[in-house]
């Protein structure tokens, strides 16, 4: 996005100067060409002879001029009565006739508006801007615009051909408002899945909200009305789309704050963020908009790459969990006992959590949107047995990291691993395992909607009349009419062919085969295609069907390609020509991808990491090298039993 020039002195000087030029309409009393100096005949409202072909032709003027996101240029027939724009353009330049773009013909009413969106020239918050008509200027100004989210209006209202322009809210289609930040003020936007606004009172005393409005993109319609409600200085509120009726658009949306009166008070313009970032203002509550780590209900800050220092396979991060030794004992004894933790990573400070160990060795580690492990709202951690060698573990880091590089490196979504040195309520448990979970946030950056997911777990689940053995993970459990529909369109191809082309519009099938084709080549035994077991199955707005990788351990064990097994999708693949041979090709370029990722190579590091945690390094070695004969064979040995 284009930087807008901050005013200055030296700005308003300079255009204090130019608004003695006639071409420019920035101040009062300067008369828009054609009012007054035109040489058709037909009265201007000016009072001289104007260009205009009929009544009210000279009466159509510039309104307001966006320059941050999607620039548009507003016009507004000022005059008492039906003016056409036919043969108006606009562009920023005088003198570049290619540079103008033509404003379509249409009739305006007194005091209708026509938004015109850019597209043949961008529109900088520091240049000129000219509308013609009939190739002459008849309005033009130059742009000032300093303030984040603001535009270029004339005002107040109602305009006229004499009003000055002046930095405004954003309000395309609606009457010009004047930019005025007040006490109540939008702090933070989240356009991405869950929609949530913040709004912060930066006042030094208590305001009421009740009447204040949030809409989006000028939709007075579907505004949302904060009910009453007392909020102290400082004080934060947060609204979601479960709460109002509007769509945030990442990427040029506008949100605008108005108070009861229905005057802007503020609004803001949301750019596209990644990695699950928000837009808010920092410092909190005063700055300018930018990317912001998702901190709604507290104070913005700087955002960070979600475990991006965690994540790692080359090296051992330290990761050191606090907990009671009481807690420990009864977390063993109980798989849904939750208890509290302190975790650090690599020596920084603490954050607080709680846990649940889901299983033998398994944690799983959440935390408050208000303290996050270096941005995760969750985190599974695995750890070796105490009394054991840890050899199990660290080899379990090592193939579960091949396997989520391929799947990763291939466009799937799985979990990212790291490779961490575990203490335990103060005990060293050697080499573990950090996992991602698949939660709100890594949904979030990796697709654009999601309204259900629903996971396999470790029991039988599949595509069968109702879908038994699906849990919903994200989503209305009451409402499974996503899932039954995949269900409803496999059927008929489980026994006959067709699959690619009849069930389309249920699964996102190209993006599904081949995340089964690298279950199938990784060689895991436990996976979809032989047990119905670990599949994640995502639906976003599109109501497809997404087929993910539950779980990345257990891979390269030596599992058959095409071995035993009754899965609902594959039946109906193998048993369809077309997607048996995209199974097939799906394999091959599995093999191919494991070369390009260089995964021999991060086997090697990755053993070299681990090494120094394990108690029996001969053994560690041993298991390596097995891992890494088959990772190296694998691609042979697909081709061997796929052969006719």
């Amino acid at each position: 996005m284009r930087r807008p020039l901050v005013n200055s002195p030296l700005t308003s000087l300079v255009l204090g100067c130019v608004a003695c030029l006639p071409m420019v309409l920035g101040c009062p009393g300067v008369p828009p060409r054609g009012e007054g100096e035109g040489e058709g005949e037909g009265e201007g409202e000016g009072g001289g002879e104007g260009e205009g072909e009929g009544e009210g032709e000279g009466d159509i003027i510039l309104s307001e001029l966006g320059c941050q996101g999607s620039d548009f240029v507003e016009l507004r027939n000022v005059g008492t009565s039906a003016a056409s724009t036919a043969g108006y353009a606009v562009s920023d330049r005088d003198d570049d006739p290619p540079r103008r773009q033509a404003v379509v013909a249409t009739t305006l009413q007194p005091g209708q508006n026509l938004v015109v969106p850019i597209e043949a020239f961008g529109l900088a918050c520091d240049e000129s801007a000219f509308l013609f008509r009939d190739d002459v200027v008849v309005d033009s100004t130059i742009l000032a615009v300093g303030l984040e989210g603001a535009s270029w209006s004339r005002l107040p209202e109602p305009i006229t051909a004499t009003s000055s322009f002046a930095e405004s809210f954003s309000t395309p289609g609606q009457p010009n408002q004047a930019f005025a930040v007040g006490a109540i003020r939008i702090n933070e936007i989240d356009c991405r899945g869950l929609e949530r606004v913040e709004v912060i009172n930066t006042a030094a005393q208590s305001i009421e909200l009740g009447g204040f409005q949030l809409s989006a993109d000028g939709d007075a319609g579907s505004a949302f009305v904060f009910p009453a409600q007392a909020v102290a200085a400082g004080g934060r509120v947060v609204v979601d789309s479960d709460t109002f009726a509007f769509s945030i658009r990442c990427g040029g949306g506008l949100v605008a704050l108005s108070d009861p009166a229905g005057a802007i008070v503020d609004s803001v313009v949301v750019d596209a963020t990644a990695e699950a970032h928000t837009w808010g203002r920092l410092p909190d509550g005063v700055g300018p908009f930018t990317e912001t780590e998702e901190t709604l209900g507290a104070e913005n800050t700087a955002p960070i790459v979600l475990g991006a220092d965690l994540f790692v396979v080359d090296r051992a991060v330290a990761v050191d969990v606090d907990a009671a030794a009481l807690d420990l004992a009864e977390s063993d004894a109980d798989p849904a006992f939750v208890f509290a933790v302190n975790v650090s990573v690599d020596g920084a400070a603490a954050v607080a959590g709680q846990a649940v160990q889901v299983e033998a060795g398994r944690f799983l580690l959440t935390f408050a949107s208000t303290a996050r492990l270096v941005g995760l709202e969750s985190l599974e951690l695995r750890v070796s047995p105490a009394d054991g060698d840890g050899v199990d573990g660290a080899v379990d880091v090592a193939t579960a990291g091949l396997a989520s590089a391929l799947y990763r490196g291939r466009g799937v979504l799985a979990p990212r691993v790291g490779l961490a040195h575990v203490t335990l309520g103060g005990v060293d448990r050697g080499a573990g395992m950090a996992l991602e979970v698949i939660d709100g946030r890594a949904l979030r950056r990796a697709f654009e909607s999601t309204v259900h997911l629903y996971d396999s777990g470790d029991v039988v689940a599949d595509f069968n009349s109702d879908a038994v053995g699906f849990s919903v993970v994200v989503g209305d459990d009451a409402d499974r009419a996503d899932l039954n529909g995949a269900v409803t369109a496999i059927a008929p191809f489980v026994a006959a062919p067709g699959l690619l082309a009849g069930a389309g519009d249920a699964f996102k099938l190209g993006s599904a085969v081949r995340m089964l084709a690298m279950n199938a080549w990784l060689g895991a035994a436990d996976r979809y295609q032989r047990t119905q077991r670990n599949l994640l199955v995502h639906f976003g707005d599109d109501g497809e069907a997404r087929l993910l990788p539950r779980v990345v351990d257990g891979a390269f064990a030596g599992g058959a390609v095409l071995g035993a097994g009754d899965a609902v999708f594959m039946r109906a693949c193998f048993q369809d020509p077309d997607c048996d041979a995209l199974f097939r090709q799906e394999l091959g370029l599995s093999g191919d991808a494991a070369l390009d990722l260089e995964l021999s190579a991060q086997l090697t590091s990755t053993a070299a990491a681990a090494r120094p945690l394990v108690n029996d390094a001969t053994a560690f070695d041993a298991a390596i090298a097995a891992v890494g004969a088959e990772l190296d064979g694998r691609s042979a040995v697909v081709a061997a039993e796929l052969a006719p």
